[in-house]
């Protein structure tokens, strides 16, 4: 049953979804793009979980120190990896985050499949701040490279040298676990010297709204400018604001080049914006996204007396020193106002000081006419820190657009009907937008002679806490808001609600971390997460009928975790291996934690295990874990197609461990083909659950292997080059290649083919052209052999020289060596006469000899009859089929 309401779930949510890209992996769509959580800066996360039980079955998969302290991890299919299983529609997702200046990947299991950077500059990175999914309606596939790629966040700094603040794009390089710099950010300050550092964030990005296929896309960055010094006359001073960047070559073959922002299409703000990233309130119709409204976060300056100019409009100011709300409609490259900027201290609390003002989008469901109607309001936070001159009491508010006129207006007012959502004196806001209680109308009070007490509230409702990450205060509480313009009654004491009003709080201690439909079931309800500390709670709204409720305790504690001297610093919501049901992930200051329930069936292997290159021969452990109850077999693949099975075990103990010993394979390599990169050979370790297939595939880069290979050249007058060999690691009847390379190994020329039992070649015909340095190869194919030698010698080229040496020679112990080449090819006989020009002996005879080749034959001193020649002068005559003849001397000495 479970397995079946899973499969519904990924047919309802793939109707939404269109891949543009055939060879990608389709991608799973529960995953945290944005630093929290999702497009509209809450902390909700968009994807419901299939069906699992929290109570029972919600424990630590797994854990890993690789990703750990104040960082927030972003979650996505980064690595393009398959389904775990043919029961699963979507790819496992991959957690990524920026750690200790380097980038840091983990696959779904915990393991880290990346750590590092791809560039060796020292970067000014702070964290990933964007995910960006290359497979959805609106964008197209990078080559089919990434599904994800992910942008890093550039710090601000102060800059000696250079007047650019840069931000970075990187991903993935396909079937390795190395990363690619795709571009590099870079937003020009010299126009605000001395102000030449600053922040850039990229927060949001998109394809170009067109029916191109190959349409390009746009990555909006927030920049920011702590402290700028301000000079007089100047109306854009300094850069505060949103940026766009045009990416058309994403995945161009060229080097790479620093891409600029469109620096006519800048939004300048006097207030600085805030470290929050903005909201962004995204419009879909007919399953693709057609509108996205960015709405920043401002914090005033109060030491700054500056306007600046907004450059979108330039009639339109804003002043340092002053609190604002703002929104940017982006479609393509340029912005256009959705919300023209509106100055707000009227509607905040009177002699309040510097404060942090966010605006969230919020779909509700209103009643008008005694009709249910969705509408579109705007939660405004005013948020104090009680530091650095923030000083006041932190309220939420609530906006409404004014149709056609590009601006909102508040609805909330102190002493009104509709007043603000108060909390205390200098405290942040954590902000959820869920629905909380649910879509069961069984838990509304029916309707009778009486008031109709605590009504379903259909659609999504406010949660918020009046403590944060970064901010935990005392005495903090959770509250559920919501907004409605009928009155209807609550149940003790029998007074009706505010329009905008609390229908459950109660005391906490903690922060509200995400909202997310956990447990999938049919009531609907949305979880809420909370974290106080070093505890993780999450709490279910209890019905409104109950017993609990109605006497005061609202909210339900359905599942806890603990980690002792450990403090969380975040969490996110995703389904990390792509089976439908959401986990947890936690990040806390010594580790990452995975909670969640454990796949009914998977196999996957340790690799720290598993070497990521080796040599062909060479003997690997292969080990893992797999959580089904059945025997797992270990098969090798070159092309992932064609698999050869290796071995099978069963797997022992309840953790259910395996473990393979075999022997790496020999791919097949060309003699003289470069073996600098290997090739992949890829290890599979499976099991069978239903039919289906399911396992975990590593690749490994395999090298041939490698023996005892010399070179030698010759002592003695005749050119010639010994090759020696380790003769004990061969297989007998089979014959080793040798080669040389003039260009250093591009391309090889074949010298002979030997019995690899032999150990031993000369190579005495040698080029004339040799080069004072020669890579040599010993290539045994069947044996996964490529062995390579450098030999350096001097040469002496004088191709026409013949030479004779020894002169004067003893034949009872030596032989004349002579040394020579041909002006051209030729067949040739070497003819040695006395001085009576009488032939004594012929030591070849009509041989075909061809030129820029050094040849040796020798004279052993013996006559035609087999006698040693007696003493005296003897002539060595090269004869050519030509009629040309070259004559040396040599002289026979006996003692």
């Amino acid at each position: 049953m479970q397995n079946q309401l899973r499969i519904l779930l990924f047919i309802f949510i793939s109707s939404f979804l269109t891949l543009a890209a055939q060879d990608t992996q389709l991608v799973n769509p529960s995953v945290w793009n944005y630093p929290l959580g999702n497009p509209s800066g809450t902390l909700l996360q968009l994807y419901k979980s299939a069906p699992q039980e929290l109570e029972c079955c919600f424990n630590v998969k797994w854990s890993t120190s690789a990703i750990s302290g104040d960082v927030q991890p972003l979650i996505g299919n980064i690595i393009n990896n398959a389904p775990v299983s043919g029961d699963f529609f979507r790819s496992p997702n991959e957690i990524v985050a920026y750690v200790n200046g380097q980038i840091v990947i983990l696959d779904a299991y915990g393991r880290q499949r990346i750590a590092g950077l791809p560039f060796d500059v020292a970067i000014t990175a702070s964290k990933v701040s964007l995910l960006i999914d290359t497979t959805t309606e609106s964008s197209y596939s990078l080559s089919g490279e990434q599904t994800m790629v992910f942008c890093l966040e550039g710090y601000e700094q102060v800059r000696d040298r250079d007047s650019v603040a840069y931000a970075w794009v990187m991903g993935v390089i396909p079937n390795t676990d190395s990363l690619k710099l795709i571009h590099r950010l870079a937003v020009s300050l010299g126009d605000f010297a001395p102000n030449t550092f600053a922040s850039v964030t990229p927060f949001y990005a998109r394809a170009e709204r067109s029916t191109s296929p190959r349409r390009p896309w746009y990555i909006y960055v927030q920049v920011n400018m702590t402290n700028p010094v301000v000079q007089f006359g100047n109306r854009t001073p300094f850069y505060r604001g949103i940026g766009v960047f045009s990416m058309n070559e994403f995945d161009s073959p060229l080097a790479l080049f620093d891409a600029s922002d469109e620096k006519p299409f800048r939004f300048y703000t006097g207030p600085e914006v805030t470290s929050y990233p903005p909201s962004v309130d995204q419009t879909f119709q007919n399953g693709r996204m057609e509108d996205a409204v960015v709405l920043p976060s401002f914090y005033p300056t109060p030491t700054i007396q500056s306007s600046v100019a907004t450059g979108i409009d330039s009639t339109i100011v804003t002043f340092a020193n002053t609190p604002y709300v703002a929104g940017l409609r982006v479609i393509n490259e340029q912005p256009s106002f959705a919300i023209r900027p509106y100055f707000i201290n009227s509607t905040l609390t009177s002699g309040a000081i510097r404060p942090i003002i966010r605006m969230i989008p919020y779909s509700f469901t209103d009643v008008e006419n005694e009709t249910e109607v969705e509408k579109k309001f705007y939660i405004v936070s005013e948020e104090y820190t009680g530091r650095d001159t923030s000083i006041g009491r932190s309220k939420l508010h609530l906006f409404q657009e004014v149709p056609n006129f590009n601006f909102i207006e508040p609805i909330t007012f102190p002493n009104s009907e509709i007043t603000p959502f108060l909390g205390d004196s200098n405290h942040l806001w954590s902000i959820g937008i869920g629905n909380v209680d649910g879509t069961d109308k069984t838990n509304e009070f029916p309707a009778g002679n009486g008031p109709k007490f605590f009504p379903f509230n259909p659609g999504n409702e406010i949660v918020v806490t009046q403590s944060s990450k970064d901010f935990v205060i005392a005495q903090s509480k959770i509250s559920v808001l919501r907004y409605r313009t009928d009155e209807v009654m609550k149940a003790v004491p029998l007074q009706p609600f505010r329009k905008f009003d609390t229908i459950a709080s109660a005391k906490i201690s903690g922060w509200l971390a995400a909202i997310n439909d956990l447990d999938g079931q049919i009531d609907g309800k949305e979880e809420i997460i909370l974290i106080d500390g070093s505890e993780l709670k999450v709490l279910r709204l209890r019905d409104y009928k109950s017993k609990e409720f109605l006497s005061g305790d609202p909210f339900q504690i359905v599942y806890k975790k603990n980690f002792p001297f450990e403090q969380i610093r975040s969490v996110a919501v995703a389904d990390l291996e792509g089976d439908g049901l959401n986990d947890i992930i936690v990040t806390t200051t010594k580790q990452t934690y995975a909670l969640g329930s454990p796949l009914i069936c998977t196999t996957f292997v340790s690799k720290a295990s598993i070497p990521t290159s080796a040599t062909s021969g060479d003997e690997i452990r292969i080990s893992g874990q797999s959580l089904c109850a059945k025997p797992v077999r270990l098969e090798y693949s070159y092309d992932q197609l064609n698999w050869t099975f290796v071995d099978s075990a069963i797997t022992r103990n309840e953790a259910g461990s395996f473990s393979f010993i075999t022997t790496v394979p020999c791919p097949y390599f060309e003699c003289t083909e470069s073996i600098d990169n290997g090739k992949v050979v890829y290890f599979r370790v499976s099991t069978t659950s239903s039919g289906i297939l399911i396992g975990d595939t590593i690749p490994v880069i395999v090298f041939p292997k490698k023996i005892n290979f010399t070179v030698d050249n010759g002592v003695t007058p005749c050119p010639y080059f010994a090759f020696r060999w380790t003769k004990d690691t061969v297989n007998i009847g089979q014959n080793y290649t040798l080669f040389y390379s003039l260009d250093s190994g591009s391309t090889f020329i074949q010298i002979a083919s030997v019995p690899a039992s032999s150990g031993f070649y000369e190579w005495s015909s040698l080029p004339t052209k040799l080069p004072p340095m020669m890579k040599m190869r010993l290539c045994g194919f069947n044996d996964c052999i490529i062995t390579d030698t450098t030999l350096i010698f001097p040469t002496e080229e004088n191709p026409d020289l013949v030479i004779v040496a020894p002169n004067p020679f003893n034949p009872m112990r030596e032989s004349a060596e002579i040394v020579y080449s041909v002006p051209e090819n030729s067949n040739l006989t070497i003819k040695v006469y006395d001085e009576n020009n009488r032939v004594v002996a012929e030591p070849i005879r009509n041989s075909p000899r061809i030129k820029n080749v050094s040849y040796c034959d020798r004279w052993d001193g013996t006559r035609m009859d087999g006698s040693y020649s007696s003493n005296g002068m003897y002539y060595i005559s090269l004869e050519y089929d030509n009629g040309m003849r070259e004559i040396r001397p040599v002289y026979v000495r006996k003692k």
